[in-house]
């Protein structure tokens, strides 16, 4: 879909910024087709295969996924202990931010994108050779419970000519936590390539 929207927008190659999830996507294009791609930047990345210990058989039963979502995950309670568990500062999981957060995800095709992060697949994921990776690249993590600051050192080091960068006291969201300290990273990167 990302590549299917470059095209659309008449885009061939960008600079690919991938946070969580989203920087394990950018770790698969970069893998296969790294001509898309000037250079990545992953941020509190996703690890190059995504746990399939976190992909369940229930997500896979379609009506119960629906039925989670609506009664569970799609609850201003739920959304704030996620947040809570995402921030390194608690207190920024306010009622407000929640609130934002699930005007989001209330939209058309959440099914969807749940069952295609959560559902066993029942197929091999599709898998990352870090050291192929070839695509100028910067990597920014944080010590967060979803992804630990040891496996960012370490998809760094598989990576060539990748630099790890972390910021302190910072959870998984520092766009939302430090953006200053994030932008003073990443922009230079960008402009140097």
């Amino acid at each position: 879909m990302v590549l299917g929207v470059l095209d659309r927008l008449g885009v061939e190659q960008a600079h690919f910024v991938g946070h969580s999830y989203g920087g394990a996507l950018t770790l698969w294009i970069a893998a296969h087709h790294p001509e898309r791609l000037r250079s990545m930047v992953l941020v509190d990345t996703a690890m190059p295969l995504y746990s399939t210990t976190l992909r369940t058989r229930a997500a896979n039963l379609r009506p119960l996924t629906f039925a989670y979502l609506r009664t569970v995950v799609l609850h201003q309670r739920y959304v704030r202990r996620v947040l809570r568990a995402a921030y390194h500062d608690d207190a920024l999981a306010t009622p407000e931010v929640a609130r934002a957060y699930l005007d989001r995800l209330r939209v058309a095709g959440i099914d969807d994108a749940y069952y295609g992060l959560m559902a066993e697949l029942g197929a091999p994921p599709a898998e990352v050779d870090l050291a192929t990776i070839a695509t100028p690249r910067w990597w920014s993590g944080a010590a967060t419970t979803r992804t630990p600051q040891r496996n960012g050192q370490r998809i760094a080091a598989a990576l060539p000519h990748a630099r790890f960068t972390s910021i302190p006291e910072c959870g998984h969201t520092p766009m939302e936590e430090k953006p200053r300290e994030l932008l003073a990273e990443v922009l230079p990167f960008l402009g140097e390539h």
